[in-house]
Protein backbone atom coordinates (compact mmCIF):
# COMPACT_ATOMS: atom_id res chain seq x y z
CA UNK A 1 0.00 0.00 0.00
CA UNK A 2 1.50 3.31 -1.09
CA UNK A 3 1.78 6.29 1.30
CA UNK A 4 -0.52 8.27 -1.02
CA UNK A 5 -3.24 5.61 -0.84
CA UNK A 6 -2.89 5.37 2.94
CA UNK A 7 -3.11 9.17 3.28
CA UNK A 8 -6.24 9.30 1.11
CA UNK A 9 -7.91 6.56 3.18
CA UNK A 10 -7.10 8.39 6.41
CA UNK A 11 -8.39 11.71 5.03
CA UNK A 12 -11.63 10.13 3.77
CA UNK A 13 -12.17 8.29 7.06
CA UNK A 14 -11.66 11.50 9.03
CA UNK A 15 -14.23 13.21 6.82
CA UNK A 16 -16.67 10.30 7.13
CA UNK A 17 -16.36 10.26 10.92
CA UNK A 18 -17.85 13.76 11.15
CA UNK A 19 -21.40 12.44 10.99
CA UNK A 20 -23.50 14.14 13.69
CA UNK A 21 -26.07 11.34 13.73
CA UNK A 22 -23.49 8.89 15.08
CA UNK A 23 -22.92 11.06 18.14
CA UNK A 24 -26.58 11.62 19.05
CA UNK A 25 -27.28 8.09 20.31
CA UNK A 26 -23.83 7.97 21.92
CA UNK A 27 -24.68 11.09 23.91
CA UNK A 28 -27.75 9.34 25.29
CA UNK A 29 -25.78 6.24 26.26
CA UNK A 30 -23.22 8.39 28.08
CA UNK A 31 -25.96 9.76 30.36
CA UNK A 32 -26.97 6.30 31.60
CA UNK A 33 -25.56 4.60 34.71
CA UNK A 34 -22.28 2.75 34.03
CA UNK A 35 -22.11 4.02 30.43
CA UNK A 36 -18.75 2.49 29.38
CA UNK A 37 -19.94 -1.05 28.41
CA UNK A 38 -22.90 0.38 26.47
CA UNK A 39 -20.78 2.99 24.70
CA UNK A 40 -18.13 0.44 23.71
CA UNK A 41 -20.83 -1.97 22.47
CA UNK A 42 -22.43 0.84 20.45
CA UNK A 43 -19.12 1.72 18.75
CA UNK A 44 -18.40 -1.96 18.06
CA UNK A 45 -21.82 -2.27 16.42
CA UNK A 46 -20.99 0.65 14.14
CA UNK A 47 -17.61 -0.82 13.20
CA UNK A 48 -18.92 -4.33 12.52
CA UNK A 49 -21.62 -3.00 10.19
CA UNK A 50 -19.23 -0.56 8.51
CA UNK A 51 -16.54 -3.19 7.91
CA UNK A 52 -19.10 -5.64 6.52
CA UNK A 53 -20.45 -2.96 4.19
CA UNK A 54 -16.90 -2.12 3.07
CA UNK A 55 -16.11 -5.73 2.12
CA UNK A 56 -19.44 -6.12 0.29
CA UNK A 57 -18.94 -2.82 -1.51
CA UNK A 58 -15.39 -3.70 -2.55
CA UNK A 59 -16.46 -7.11 -3.81
CA UNK A 60 -19.42 -5.65 -5.68
CA UNK A 61 -17.49 -2.85 -7.40
CA UNK A 62 -14.58 -5.10 -8.31
CA UNK A 63 -16.83 -7.87 -9.63
CA UNK A 64 -18.93 -5.42 -11.63
CA UNK A 65 -15.88 -3.86 -13.30
CA UNK A 66 -14.34 -7.25 -14.09
CA UNK A 67 -17.60 -8.58 -15.55
CA UNK A 68 -18.15 -5.51 -17.70
CA UNK A 69 -14.61 -5.02 -18.94
CA UNK A 70 -12.73 -8.25 -18.35
CA UNK A 71 -10.14 -6.12 -16.57
CA UNK A 72 -10.00 -2.93 -14.51
CA UNK A 73 -9.99 -0.14 -17.06
CA UNK A 74 -8.11 2.99 -16.03
CA UNK A 75 -10.51 5.37 -17.78
CA UNK A 76 -13.52 3.91 -15.94
CA UNK A 77 -11.76 4.32 -12.59
CA UNK A 78 -10.80 7.91 -13.39
CA UNK A 79 -14.39 8.70 -14.37
CA UNK A 80 -15.62 7.05 -11.17
CA UNK A 81 -13.24 9.21 -9.13
CA UNK A 82 -14.44 12.35 -10.91
CA UNK A 83 -18.07 11.36 -10.32
CA UNK A 84 -17.43 10.79 -6.60
CA UNK A 85 -15.56 14.09 -6.36
CA UNK A 86 -18.42 15.96 -8.01
CA UNK A 87 -20.92 14.24 -5.69
CA UNK A 88 -18.89 15.38 -2.66
CA UNK A 89 -18.72 18.92 -4.04
CA UNK A 90 -22.49 19.01 -4.61
CA UNK A 91 -23.07 17.67 -1.11
CA UNK A 92 -20.72 20.30 0.35
CA UNK A 93 -22.58 23.07 -1.49
CA UNK A 94 -26.06 21.89 -0.54
CA UNK A 95 -25.38 20.72 3.03
CA UNK A 96 -26.80 22.98 5.74
CA UNK A 97 -24.87 23.82 8.88
CA UNK A 98 -28.01 24.87 10.76
CA UNK A 99 -30.93 22.61 11.49
CA UNK A 100 -33.11 21.11 14.20
CA UNK A 101 -31.41 19.12 16.93
CA UNK A 102 -31.75 15.41 16.32
CA UNK A 103 -33.39 13.28 18.98
CA UNK A 104 -31.37 10.31 20.16
CA UNK A 105 -32.40 6.85 18.99
CA UNK A 106 -32.60 4.71 22.11
CA UNK A 107 -32.01 0.95 22.50
CA UNK A 108 -34.92 -1.24 23.58
CA UNK A 109 -33.02 -1.85 26.83
CA UNK A 110 -29.76 -0.75 28.42
CA UNK A 111 -28.02 -4.12 28.02
CA UNK A 112 -24.75 -3.88 26.01
CA UNK A 113 -26.06 -6.28 23.33
CA UNK A 114 -28.90 -3.88 22.57
CA UNK A 115 -26.47 -0.96 22.43
CA UNK A 116 -24.44 -3.04 19.93
CA UNK A 117 -27.56 -3.56 17.81
CA UNK A 118 -28.36 0.14 18.08
CA UNK A 119 -24.90 0.97 16.69
CA UNK A 120 -25.52 -1.38 13.76
CA UNK A 121 -28.95 0.14 13.12
CA UNK A 122 -27.63 3.71 13.17
CA UNK A 123 -24.74 2.81 10.85
CA UNK A 124 -27.05 0.90 8.49
CA UNK A 125 -29.18 4.02 8.22
CA UNK A 126 -26.12 6.14 7.39
CA UNK A 127 -23.96 3.86 5.23
CA UNK A 128 -26.11 4.32 2.13
CA UNK A 129 -25.17 8.02 2.05
CA UNK A 130 -21.50 7.62 3.08
CA UNK A 131 -19.88 9.17 0.01
CA UNK A 132 -16.37 9.20 1.56
CA UNK A 133 -16.63 5.43 2.10
CA UNK A 134 -17.56 4.90 -1.55
CA UNK A 135 -14.58 7.04 -2.55
CA UNK A 136 -12.25 5.04 -0.26
CA UNK A 137 -13.40 1.71 -1.70
CA UNK A 138 -12.97 3.10 -5.22
CA UNK A 139 -9.39 4.04 -4.30
CA UNK A 140 -8.74 0.47 -3.09
CA UNK A 141 -10.11 -0.96 -6.34
CA UNK A 142 -8.06 1.48 -8.43
CA UNK A 143 -4.86 0.58 -6.53
CA UNK A 144 -5.06 -3.02 -7.80
CA UNK A 145 -3.67 -4.42 -4.53
CA UNK A 146 -4.04 -7.86 -2.99
CA UNK A 147 -6.90 -8.83 -0.70
CA UNK A 148 -4.61 -8.69 2.34
CA UNK A 149 -3.84 -5.04 1.70
CA UNK A 150 -7.51 -4.34 1.02
CA UNK A 151 -8.39 -5.78 4.43
CA UNK A 152 -5.63 -3.68 6.00
CA UNK A 153 -6.92 -0.59 4.21
CA UNK A 154 -10.48 -1.11 5.44
CA UNK A 155 -9.21 -1.73 8.98
CA UNK A 156 -7.17 1.49 8.91
CA UNK A 157 -10.17 3.39 7.51
CA UNK A 158 -12.49 2.14 10.25
CA UNK A 159 -9.93 2.71 13.01
CA UNK A 160 -9.65 6.37 11.98
CA UNK A 161 -13.43 6.52 11.53
CA UNK A 162 -13.95 5.40 15.15
CA UNK A 163 -11.37 7.72 16.72
CA UNK A 164 -13.72 10.71 17.30
CA UNK A 165 -16.30 8.41 18.93
CA UNK A 166 -13.67 6.82 21.18
CA UNK A 167 -12.23 10.25 22.02
CA UNK A 168 -15.70 11.56 22.82
CA UNK A 169 -16.39 8.66 25.20
CA UNK A 170 -13.02 9.12 26.90
CA UNK A 171 -13.54 12.86 27.39
CA UNK A 172 -17.09 12.35 28.68
CA UNK A 173 -15.96 9.80 31.26
CA UNK A 174 -13.03 11.93 32.44
CA UNK A 175 -15.25 15.02 32.75
CA UNK A 176 -18.41 13.20 33.83
CA UNK A 177 -19.82 15.78 36.27
CA UNK A 178 -19.40 18.72 33.88
CA UNK A 179 -20.60 16.58 31.00
CA UNK A 180 -23.84 15.62 32.74
CA UNK A 181 -24.59 19.23 33.66
CA UNK A 182 -24.26 20.47 30.09
CA UNK A 183 -25.50 17.51 28.07
CA UNK A 184 -28.17 19.39 26.11
CA UNK A 185 -25.93 22.31 25.14
CA UNK A 186 -23.12 19.88 24.32
CA UNK A 187 -25.38 17.84 22.06
CA UNK A 188 -26.33 20.92 20.05
CA UNK A 189 -22.70 22.06 19.77
CA UNK A 190 -21.49 18.64 18.63
CA UNK A 191 -24.18 18.41 15.96
CA UNK A 192 -23.53 21.91 14.64
CA UNK A 193 -19.71 21.49 14.63
CA UNK A 194 -19.84 18.16 12.81
CA UNK A 195 -22.24 19.61 10.22
CA UNK A 196 -19.86 22.50 9.53
CA UNK A 197 -16.81 20.23 9.29
CA UNK A 198 -18.64 17.69 7.12
CA UNK A 199 -19.87 20.42 4.74
CA UNK A 200 -16.50 22.05 4.17
CA UNK A 201 -14.56 18.79 4.34
CA UNK A 202 -16.75 17.28 1.61
CA UNK A 203 -16.34 20.35 -0.56
CA UNK A 204 -12.55 20.50 -0.20
CA UNK A 205 -11.94 16.77 -0.61
CA UNK A 206 -14.31 16.58 -3.57
CA UNK A 207 -12.28 19.28 -5.32
CA UNK A 208 -9.06 17.39 -4.53
CA UNK A 209 -10.48 14.15 -5.96
CA UNK A 210 -11.54 15.82 -9.21
CA UNK A 211 -8.21 17.61 -9.65
CA UNK A 212 -6.23 14.42 -8.89
CA UNK A 213 -8.30 12.46 -11.43
CA UNK A 214 -7.82 15.08 -14.14
CA UNK A 215 -4.08 15.20 -13.53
Amino acid sequence: MTPLLLASLIALAALDSLNPFLFVALLFLLTTPDPLPRSVAYILGILVLNLTAGFLLYGGIRTLIIELLGRIDELILVLAQIALGIALIIYGILAKTEGPTEEARQPISLRPIHSFLLGMAVMLNEVTTALPYFAAVERLVAARIGIGQVVLGLLVYNAVFALPLVGFVTAALLLRDRFQARIEALSQRVQRLTRVLLKWGSLIFGIILVIAALL
